[in-house]
């Protein structure tokens, strides 16, 4: 039996499609714009909090403390809510800061719900402190609260920054120390005569108001320094709400000579609004995050159907390509870089007698005699260095064997470049 054999080394073709993910963002000259706006809108809030405190200065006043407790009542509901979906958030894409905030807020909402109550004549005889510290305190308790962690949120921030994601805190960890610090305040509350409160003798009657003050104005530095806010919905609503929180504590509150005046009212308002604009972010952060894995998801979507019609094209490709060498002359036999037979045409079948099924996937050895089956791998071995393309003849001996035993000759190997 004798015949041409075509021997080939089968070269797998990958296609690697890359989908251009990326998002493009403003051109710098409108990324410039937004940054000076929002600059500008920082500074707007805070000298316009200014003007407004000058305005209604002196003003005759003089709210209640049923009217405190409703106010502090949706304080409450807001900081919880704010917390809630900061914590949301934050289990949807993990980072410390956001974690930090959500507790922050958590906790400010237990803070402001005693805050609330303390006015109320059910609980006010339980507490060592009279209304006159007892208020002012635990006002001062809850926006000393906030502050602080709000600034935490910030080395957070700074410390993954440095350190890499994996070092995020432990969520138990942070939890743990923010209901210790919680009970503690209430502890303090409960057990401990508070000082004063109110000094009518220097012009800033509630001096303590500065300590929150001044954690707002590092936390408002920090989140400033960290230049999110510029693209970030969430960061940029964040720094509105700090500025606003500074101006109420510095300002506003720092200058309230009684219970219930002026000062004090439009401080509590003002920490609502605070946490209203806390609340904005995260409602448009969040739309944002949803409609980014939607259009992933759509991506995804469209990189499949356009996988399935160029897995459909390459199998047509290689069904024409297979009728094609159906057609040769010779027996063609493709194997991988592994010697398994990957590929035989219809003369090769006619020709080793065996089916395609039968030598899908079997070593190229099986159809080489066996006294020379042991040379034969450092034989393909020499087509890794060229076209691997080899051609055998009828000349030469003995070259083949075929499924009855039959022998295949040839003339000789023929390496080609």
């Amino acid at each position: 039996m004798s015949a041409d054999i075509v021997y080939a080394k089968n070269n797998v073709i990958a296609q690697n499609s890359n989908t251009d993910n990326s998002i493009s963002g403003n051109d710098d000259g409108r990324g410039r714009a937004r940054t000076r706006l929002r600059i500008g809108t920082y500074a707007g809030i805070a000298v316009g909090l200014v003007v407004l405190f000058l305005l209604l200065r002196g003003a005759n006043w003089q709210s209640s403390a049923t009217l405190h407790t409703i106010i502090e009542a949706v304080a409450t509901l807001l900081a919880m809510l704010v917390g809630t979906l900061a914590l949301v958030r934050y289990y949807s894409q993990k980072n410390s800061a956001i974690l930090l905030i959500g507790v922050a807020f958590l906790g400010t909402a237990f803070l402001d719900g005693y805050h609330a109550i303390v006015t109320s004549w059910i609980i006010k005889d339980l507490f060592p402190s009279g209304l006159s510290t007892l208020i002012p305190w635990s006002w001062v308790a809850s926006r000393l609260y906030l502050s602080v962690v709000l600034f935490l949120s910030v080395l957070a921030w700074r410390r993954e920054a440095q350190l890499g994601v994996a070092k995020l805190f432990k969520e138990g960890t942070i939890y743990f120390w923010a209901t210790i610090l919680l009970l503690a305040s209430f502890v303090l509350f409960v057990f401990v005569p508070l000082p004063p409160a109110y000094y009518p003798d220097i012009p800033f009657h509630r001096p303590e108001e500065f300590a929150p003050a001044l954690f707002f104005l590092l936390a408002l530095i920090g989140y400033l320094k960290k230049g999110r806010w510029r693209e970030d919905p969430f960061e940029h609503w964040l720094v509105i709400s700090i500025v606003i929180g500074f101006v109420s504590q510095a300002v506003f509150m720092s200058f309230s000579g009684t219970l219930f005046d002026m000062e004090f009212d439009v401080a509590h308002l003002l920490k609502k609004v605070s946490y209203v604009a806390v609340l904005t972010g995260l409602l448009i952060s969040t739309f944002h995050l949803f409609k980014r894995e939607q259009n992933y998801v759509k991506a995804l979507q469209h990189n499949r159907i356009e996988l399935k019609l160029q897995y459909r094209e390459a199998k047509q490709a290689e069904e024409r390509y297979r009728r094609l060498l159906d057609l040769a002359p010779v027996a063609m036999i493709a194997v991988d870089n592994d010697g398994a037979i990957a590929f035989s045409n219809l003369q090769a079948e006619k020709l080793f007698e065996y089916t395609r099924a039968e030598l899908k996937g079997e070593p190229i050895e099986m159809l080489v005699p066996p006294h020379i089956r042991q040379q034969h791998p450092e034989l393909r071995r020499t087509l890794k260095g060229g076209s691997g393309v080899l051609a055998m003849s009828n000349r030469s001996g003995l070259e083949g064997i075929t499924k009855s035993g039959g022998a295949v000759y040839r003339r000789d190997w023929l390496g080609t470049n």
